[in-house]
């Protein structure tokens, strides 16, 4: 399981970064009605990925600590 795990929160991390970076280097348009056009789907998404990520690795710490502490019995 912890195989799994880890790989899988490096992706979903870097995949959280990219939809940030994009965010920043897609920069800020005004249209013609005035309104402000931002990829802000992108932050929020990459935000979110980025806290899923987190739990993916408190996840993996978890499993790692659990399998340590019943290979000490």
């Amino acid at each position: 399981m912890a195989r799994v795990i880890l790989p899988g929160a490096t992706i979903v991390l870097l995949a959280g970064l990219a939809l940030m970076t994009y965010f920043v280097l897609a920069g800020t348009t005004v249209d013609d009605e005035g309104f402000v056009v931002e990829p802000f789907w992108a932050w929020g998404l990459g935000i979110w990925l980025v806290i899923l990520s987190i739990g993916g690795y408190a996840l993996w710490g978890l499993v790692k600590l659990i399998t340590w502490l019943r290979s000490r019995e």
